[in-house]
């Protein structure tokens, strides 16, 4: 009867584990949309509360906000495009990095969306170094395809980025025959970096190009 049991209590735990990693991404992901609803929503609910008065529903309220304020911030983009709204955003970052503590988050948050834009990383491959010492490998990026010389030795320029921000890091020129090359994409990289290993598919391989 005991071995019945916990025969039927590990299939139970086992599906309902797999049926919770099946949810929660689901979850999080349906969650996160009501949140930035909510949130990209806030600036324009209450000026159609006003307008409607009551005679549409909440959830109504908040899907047109969320439709109307994606259109701002699409608005927003093409102002800030042009050559007066590019001056205007120079002003208001100009007033925002003379604030205290203002500066340092907006600077950061910045940065940081800025290492994400298809205009500002511009990586060519993705490598294996030993950093900090002989025996330890870490992930770098190749960010340029000109090489340095020094002597006979031909240097590759490597950015070796900090986990879990990837917007800090080392720049570091390594001889080309220390590097380990990988096919694996930059953004698949960028996704072990800031997890710390969690996000690694397991089936990335790498090359010693020697």
């Amino acid at each position: 009867m005991s071995n019945f049991l916990n025969k039927v209590y590990h299939n139970w735990r086992k599906y309902f584990i797999t049926g919770l990693l099946v949810i929660l991404p689901l979850w999080i992901t349906v969650y996160i949309l009501w949140l930035l609803m909510g949130i990209t929503g806030s600036m324009v609910s209450p000026i159609l509360k006003m307008v409607f008065n009551g005679k549409i529903s909440i959830l109504t309220i908040r899907i047109l906000s969320f439709i109307i304020s994606l259109f701002l911030i699409w608005l927003l983009g093409l102002i800030a495009a042009n050559i007066i709204g590019k001056k205007m955003l120079v002003g208001i970052e100009n007033i925002i990095r003379k604030m205290p503590f203002v500066k340092d988050v907006y600077g950061s948050a910045k940065q940081l969306i800025g290492f994400f834009s298809a205009q500002k990383v511009d990586f060519r491959h993705v490598v294996l170094i030993e950093f900090p010492r002989k025996g330890i490998y870490t992930i770098g990026f190749i960010t340029s395809d000109k090489s340095w010389t020094m002597g006979t030795k031909k240097l590759i320029s490597v950015f070796y980025p900090t986990t879990p921000n990837p917007t800090t890091g080392f720049f570091l020129l390594i001889p080309e025959d220390e590097l380990i090359y990988s096919d694996m994409k930059v953004e698949e990289a960028i996704k072990i970096i800031m997890s710390g290993g969690v996000l690694f598919s397991g089936n990335t391989g790498f090359n010693d190009k020697t």
